[in-house]
């Protein structure tokens, strides 16, 4: 089988790092993927295996794949396409190829884009404004509008399956939308981010001592998820009263860097927090994971937490290490103190409560650590993960050649 794989970023977003590992399993067992690449393809030298298939840069002309790229995706003859998001550049590209080559197209839902689209777009005077531009990104160019594009809805009947990251993106697609959708997890190299359970304090960050008890949260700061990082930043303040020796490491990509700095300032936890940035390399990843005491995803209960798996969990479950997560959504999989700790009031208060326990049940954390490993082991192996997708794959070629 030829998969060919639209990407909405390159290898620097979380979402594609998880498709990169699909597409090497897939190559492992003879079917053969190629990748367009919405970013810079150098950016696949990050990753912690040498790539088994063929990549390129995703170009348009107009709204169009461009010429020189056509000519690769024909020399291919990929015999499905899947998008990564039914974001526009992805799905402009998807149904482009779609329509072009008489092959289905396959798209993945990572999160809730209506969810993400109504937090940007919260003040009043953005809407039109916003608007305006989903409507020129639609016929213009596709990335003239980087993100969710209602305007695409019509458009949406072109896809031949749909396949979800979470149960409840699939019942929320189901309901609103009446989409027959699949749920399977993406899938990483556990071995790759499996440690030991004791953390590593040998290599360590400027700003952060060797008797730190680390707190970690890794992820973008967008927007929609300054409010759950500012409450994680509230939990700190409290937590530090108990710890003296806390730290709060974050890293990923910062699109709010003012906001941010303004909060830490504003709490006085300068002396408190960290900043690594974007971690270059998989496996500079694992190291910097490597001194982590425990994970912390913050969030308080909205329809965009419900409905979404951050990638960062499966990165972080992976590597052993004890996490703290809100109870709902896909905290619903896991077990209080056994994989995970899970809070089910989402205030900071509660967050600090969670990580003053690890801290004073050191072999327990160890415990849960090691239970969340096996837990993501269940879940997240990507050679589980693949056949899950063969399975789709097969079965929408065979829906498409039954219908014709």
């Amino acid at each position: 089988m030829k998969i060919i794989y639209i990407y909405q970023s390159d290898y620097i977003g979380p979402g594609e790092k998880l498709h990169f590992y699909m597409a090497n399993e897939l190559a492992r067992h003879g079917h053969q993927t190629m990748a367009l690449v919405n970013g810079d393809p150098a950016t696949i030298a990050t990753m912690s295996q040498k790539p088994e298939f063929e990549y390129h840069r995703l170009e348009f002309q107009g709204v169009h794949i461009a010429p020189s790229l056509w000519q690769k995706i024909e020399r291919f003859k990929p015999d499905l396409a899947h998008a990564q998001y039914i974001r526009n550049e992805p799905f402009q590209a998807g149904l482009d190829i779609k329509r072009r080559l008489g092959i289905p197209l396959v798209v993945h839902h990572d999160d809730s884009e209506e969810a993400i689209y109504h937090m940007r777009f919260e003040r009043w005077w953005e809407a039109p404004i916003s608007h305006a531009r989903l409507l020129a990104g639609t016929w213009l160019h596709p990335k003239w509008w980087h993100w969710y594009n209602p305007y695409l809805k019509s458009k949406e009947a072109e896809i031949d399956a749909h396949e979800s990251l979470t149960e409840a993106i699939k019942e929320d697609l189901k309901k609103r939308c009446g989409y027959d959708v699949e749920h399977i997890f993406l899938g990483l190299d556990i071995d790759a981010f499996r440690l030991p359970p004791e953390p590593d304090k040998s290599h360590l960050p400027p700003g952060v001592n060797p008797e730190d008890f680390v707190v970690m949260y890794n992820g973008a700061l967008h927007r929609y998820t300054l409010p759950d990082f500012e409450m994680l930043l509230d939990a700190i303040g409290v937590a530090q009263k108990r710890i003296p020796n806390i730290k709060l490491v974050f890293s990923g990509s910062n699109f709010r860097k003012e906001a941010v700095n303004q909060a830490i300032r504003q709490r006085q936890l300068e002396s408190r927090v960290v900043s690594v940035g974007l971690i270059p390399t998989m496996g500079e990843l694992r190291e910097h994971f490597a001194y982590a005491n425990v994970f912390v995803q913050p969030g308080k209960k909205t329809n965009f937490n419900e409905l979404r798996l951050p990638s960062k969990l499966m990165f972080n479950m992976a590597a052993c290490r004890p996490i703290i997560t809100f109870d709902f959504g896909f905290g619903r999989l896991l077990t209080h103190q056994k994989d995970a700790i899970l809070y089910e009031k989402y205030t900071p208060e509660v967050i600090a409560q969670s990580i003053l326990w690890i801290h004073d049940h050191p072999d327990r954390a160890i415990e849960i650590g090691r239970a969340a490993g096996e837990t993501a082991e269940r879940l997240f192996d990507v050679k589980k993960t693949s056949q899950q997708y063969l399975r789709l794959y097969e079965r929408t070629l065979a829906a498409k050649k039954g219908a014709r």
